[in-house]
């Protein structure tokens, strides 16, 4: 094998949300798992896994009662747990921060309304009393949701419910279905029997199966940064990525075809490589299904002046930052125009700046993919420049900066 640099990356932070959430749910042992993750990880445990080990380890260890839980800045918690905390028998409060406070949060809400629970928002702390009844007696239906996380919600909490079966029914089509999907292939694997026909999401029963304590697949959202590093050009060696799943139902998997256009491919030995100088003539995408890679593919494409028009996008405004504004204005600021923003895409017709703009400054808006985006063009171009932030790649990839410096 052909071996010259190795990256380690960050553990999936979807996989092992949803793994400490069914350990807590079914036998009340998520502080094993995360203890775990933790003596595991160390450092590059992913904070998103973090909040949340820690709210379910604190919720393990006191039993019952009142309980104030901190959710930071990490939407999967927030949503993961304002769905637990609606099925408990005691009050809870929720802290976030002031831009998670403003995401969406309303279907999720609506949907334990429904059994009697009570939210009440002041300001960034959100209290929530407990819903009076664990049964819902009709098929919730989800097809106009922004987010499917808010179903992965209510199905990871069903081991809560009173119930003979919980429908849900989907749109297939609709953003980010592709985790719902991740969510359905990891409760089957625990012993959760769900069904998916059609439009339809079924739990008809739940035969508990412990999983051992075994390390995650490496994440592949965060693969995105080391392939658009080869792609633009600023690594010509092969890298090796300990830890992927060429097979993983991880939704961004799908980089895999998508850098193959610029000729970066995966051995079956785990070794990135770039061939040639390949580039698309144009890439025309929908995102709804891999949202997490518009960051990276966006730069990628003018960095290398590729035309662009990415659809099903509109949940990017929903983000950490509004992304589909961050990346168009830090672009904008390297000198590149001609981009054309609607409700739910972003083209550019491949209007270069005859030189990117040294040194410019870009605004990062405290969100993860938008730093590691910009940073990898600053380290394959050498342009200089300043970002906002740098602490915030510790949301999914902590030792970002540590693995970059082995490419430079």
């Amino acid at each position: 094998m052909c071996q010259t640099k190795v990256i380690h990356l960050p553990p999936s932070k979807s996989i092992a949300a949803r793994e400490l959430m069914v350990d807590h749910l079914l036998f009340s042992s998520a502080r094993e798992r995360y203890q775990y993750y933790k003596a595991l990880y160390d450092r590059d445990l992913p904070v998103d896994v973090i909040v949340l080990g820690e709210a379910l380890k604190r919720l393990e260890e006191q039993g019952g009662g009142e309980v104030a839980l901190d959710c930071h800045e990490s939407g999967t918690a927030l949503r993961f747990l304002t769905a637990l905390a609606a099925l408990r028998s005691s009050p809870t409060t929720l802290h976030c921060s002031s831009r998670l406070a403003e995401r969406p949060l309303t279907p999720l809400l609506s949907v334990y309304e429904g059994l009697g629970a009570h939210f009440t928002w002041h300001g960034t702390t959100l209290h929530v009393s407990p819903a009076k009844s664990r049964r819902f007696n009709s098929t919730i239906d989800t097809t106009h949701w922004s987010s499917s996380q808010f179903a992965s919600s209510i199905l990871l909490t069903a081991p809560l419910l009173d119930w003979n079966t919980l429908r849900l029914k989907v749109a297939p089509e609709a953003p980010s279905f592709s985790y719902l999907w991740l969510t359905i292939q990891l409760l089957r694997a625990r012993g959760i029997e769900c069904t998916y026909t059609g439009e339809v999401i079924e739990i008809k029963r739940i035969s508990p199966i412990s999983a051992t304590l075994k390390p995650v697949e490496a994440d592949w959202s965060s693969t995105s940064y080391i392939y658009q590093l080869l792609a633009i050009g600023g690594e010509t060696e092969p890298i090796y990525l300990p830890g992927l799943q060429s097979n993983s139902h991880q939704p961004d998997a799908k980089i895999t075809d998508i850098f193959a256009l610029w000729g970066v491919s995966l051995d079956d030995n785990q070794v990135l490589h770039r061939t040639g100088s390949l580039r698309p003539r144009k890439l025309d995408l929908d995102l709804s299904q891999q949202i997490d890679l518009f960051p990276a593919l966006a730069v990628t494409c003018t960095a290398t002046g590729v035309p662009f028009h990415f659809r099903g996008i509109k949940t990017l405004r929903h983000k950490e930052s509004d992304r589909l504004c961050a990346v168009r204005e830090g672009l904008e600021n390297l000198g590149y125009s001609g981009f054309t923003t609607g409700a739910n895409t972003l083209s550019w017709d491949g209007t270069e700046p005859a030189t990117p703009t040294r040194g410019a400054h870009i605004t990062t808006y405290n969100d993860h993919r938008i730093t590691m985006a910009f940073a990898i063009l600053d380290a394959a171009r050498d342009l200089g420049l300043h970002l906002s932030d740098k602490e915030s790649v510790t949301k999914s990839f902590p030792s970002f900066w540590e693995q970059l410096s082995q490419l430079q």
